[in-house]
């Protein structure tokens, strides 16, 4: 029988060999994890570098489109592209005020015609012109000034530049009289008093605040004058700034106003703001013809339709209606019986120019920023109107109120009846003296003549003379 042998004890060298193989694939699992971070961390890279493409391609595109807009940037309109780009950004939608004239004839119950034939203004009033609204746009964006230096512009190629001196020769009205441009508070001129000056506007003493509801039937009409034709501004034309308020005194006590100045000042700053209103449509027109800037090319060209015309039909879209005997009153305050219904003919005409009308408030309003401040100045509301009341009550308010506008009616009628009696007055004082002086030089003439026939038939003889 073969004897059994012992188990063989694992040698040092088998063992290390085990210890080695172990190690290896310890080494190998690391080695394998460690080549696993780095293809992640390549894939994140990746990405991140395609992200960065992205964008730089984004960039580059839009630094491509900007370079095209500036290298085919209108260069006979604008000098440089960053005037290309303001004009579409901040003047292509504004809305152009083409302006506004006044029928004299039909409105001369008023006497509108000597009022701005005294201070030199006719030829504002009655212009009639036509209105480019492009080249409007290019005045206001290419324009240049410093605080008191002159207004630089260009159109069409073609360089403007004038001073207030030039732009009154241009519109044909004087360069004298006060210069000023202030809303936010009265204006500080010698011998202007605000108190005397709003009882001038309201026909009463009044110490509060200025509105359009409180002004005098010929007053209202004046401020809206000078808010639509002299300092046009966007919205609506309730508002009384001081600077109209002191304009519309003027009118009445004839104190000079430069009114060059104040359109100067207007256009400034129509220039800087940035989405109000841009005035003097009309007024453009006359200055680049002046200029010899060619206008054929234009092709957006506006002429003055009857609504922008100050006539009785206007009068009547203000509230006003013609009372017999030819006065005008509120429509609120007039019974029908007064109403003159013989001239009352122009509602044809008003429902021709309502949607004009609206088409013009809607685009106002659109851009309804002020140039101007109009601090101190709003409208009130009628929170106690008759028709909140009883019937009864409100039947006594009505005729109170009719009372009220038939006596003030009456005292604007009597005071342009005194200032008419007065002017004719002064005429004639002033012919008077005329005579008085022509008498005197023929009375000296005689007396001479006599003096010198007693002198040559009685020679003086010492002290006995005549």
């Amino acid at each position: 029988m073969a004897p059994k042998l012992a188990p063989a004890e694992p040698s040092s060298t088998s063992r290390k060999g085990k210890r080695t193989a172990v190690s290896m694939m310890r080494r190998t699992k690391g080695k394998t994890s460690d080549q696993q971070q780095p293809s992640d961390s390549n894939q994140n890279t990746s990405n991140g570098a395609q992200r960065t493409n992205n964008k730089g391609k984004r960039l580059a595109v839009e630094a491509s489109l900007e370079v095209h807009k500036k290298a085919t940037f209108d260069r006979f309109t604008f000098t440089t592209p960053e005037l290309a780009q303001r004009f579409h950004i901040h003047f292509a939608n504004r809305t152009v005020i083409l302006g506004r004239n006044i029928d004299l004839v039909k409105l001369n119950y008023f006497h509108f015609d000597v009022f701005f034939a005294r201070m030199g203004w006719l030829p504002i009033v009655s212009m009639k012109e036509f209105v480019y609204p492009r080249v409007v746009k290019c005045f206001y964006c290419n324009m240049k000034f410093e605080d008191e230096g002159p207004i630089t512009t260009s159109i069409n190629g073609v360089s403007i530049n004038f001073d207030v001196a030039e732009l009154c020769k241009i519109l044909d009205i004087p360069n004298e009289g006060v210069c000023l441009y202030e809303g936010k508070k009265w204006p500080r001129v010698e011998g202007f008093k605000a108190a005397k000056a709003m009882q001038r506007l309201c026909g009463y003493p009044q110490s509060g605040i200025l509105t359009s509801h409180s002004l005098t039937v010929l007053s209202r009409i004046l401020q809206h004058m000078i808010s639509n034709i002299f300092i046009p501004k966007g919205g609506h034309r309730d508002d009384v700034s001081f600077l109209e308020a002191f304009l519309v005194d003027n009118i009445f006590i004839e104190r000079k106003v430069n009114m060059g100045y104040i359109f100067f000042q207007h256009m400034k700053a129509s220039s800087l703001s940035e989405d109000s209103v841009l005035p003097y449509g009309m007024f453009i027109t006359k200055i680049v013809k002046y200029f010899n800037v060619n206008l054929w090319n234009e092709t957006d060209g506006k002429k003055l339709k009857s609504f922008y015309t100050y006539n009785a039909a206007s009068l009547r879209r203000m509230h006003f209606v013609r009372k017999k005997y030819g006065s005008w009153a509120r429509k609120l305050v007039v019974p029908p019986s007064e109403v003159d219904v013989s001239s009352d003919n122009g509602s044809s005409e008003d429902d021709e120019n309502e949607n004009q009308a609206v088409e013009a408030r809607t685009s106002e309003n659109a851009n309804v920023t002020p140039i101007l401040s109009k601090e101190g100045v709003g409208a009130t509301t009628d929170a106690y109107h008759p028709s909140h009341k009883g019937w009864n009550e409100a039947e006594a308010s009505n005729n109170l109120i009719t009372q009220i506008s038939s006596l003030s009616t009456r005292l604007e009628e009597m005071t342009l009846a005194n200032d008419r009696r007065l002017t004719s007055l002064e005429t004639r004082i002033d012919g008077f003296q005329e005579e008085f002086k022509a008498g005197m030089q023929v009375i000296r003439g005689q007396h001479d003549e006599m003096m010198a026939f007693l002198r040559g038939h009685f020679p003086l003889h010492g002290r006995d003379h005549i």
